[in-house]
């Protein structure tokens, strides 16, 4: 809002300035100066209705997850397949979309109360991702399967998307276990295009990045970005 009250103002000084004028010259640098002020103001209403389109992409899938759950909530967050997402998303999507939403011309979000990112942890998410893994190991999964919700030879709605597959990776990976980590960072690759890119450009994930991480699995002292 801010930004916008400046343009306004300025907008307003440059008409001000048009009654002292006395030039032409004069005139023609202060319509000049307008004009570029109008498309800055365009610019900013281009960006402001850019971002809604965004946010409106990302609340859609997000009450589409939220009807499944609220068919059979206790069935739902009994699934691992349901259950890592949900807190991989809470620790770590939510905190990157108020990030977005405060950013820049979303000044007047400031005064939004924050929500408690507290009531999730790291360990939390850790301890999701280490069970779904566990799961995998005992009855010989793959991670294909699991991703389309197949576990255990029974079929869910539920399923696993780039960040999911990408934590998962990152994760095999400090434990040294590479070659499956390799499997779920080119699942992740695989699944890129089922998620608006929008999306995952706001968790600075895109094919380029993905690509890198999983080279670097193949080097001795590979780091990875923190979980």
């Amino acid at each position: 809002m801010l930004f916008l009250c400046t343009l306004i103002f300025s907008l307003l000084y440059v008409a001000r300035c048009q009654l002292v004028a006395t030039s032409t010259h004069d005139m023609q640098r202060v319509l000049e100066g307008e004009d570029h002020l109008l498309n800055d103001l365009r610019m900013y209403i281009d960006v402001v209705a850019q971002k809604l389109k965004h946010i409106r992409i990302i609340l859609k899938d997000a009450v589409q997850r939220e009807q499944e759950a609220l068919l059979d909530p206790l069935g739902f967050v009994s699934n691992p397949l349901n259950s890592f997402p949900l807190v991989r998303r809470m620790h770590k999507d939510v905190p990157a979309l108020y990030n977005y939403l405060k950013r820049e011309e979303g000044e007047d979000l400031q005064q939004i109360s924050d929500y408690r990112l507290e009531i999730i942890a790291a360990g939390d998410v850790k301890h999701a991702a280490e069970e779904l893994l566990r799961i995998q190991r005992i009855h010989e999964l793959d991670e294909r399967d699991m991703a389309k919700g197949l576990l255990q030879n029974e079929k869910y709605k539920a399923k696993l998307n780039t960040q999911d597959c990408m934590y998962l990776g990152r994760l095999l990976s400090k434990k040294g276990e590479q070659q499956l980590a390799t499997k779920w960072m080119e699942l992740a690759l695989e699944l890129y295009n089922e998620t608006p890119e929008i999306v995952l450009q706001q968790f600075a994930l895109n094919r380029s990045s993905i690509l890198q991480e999983r080279n670097q699995l193949q080097l001795p002292r590979a780091r990875l970005d923190e979980l």
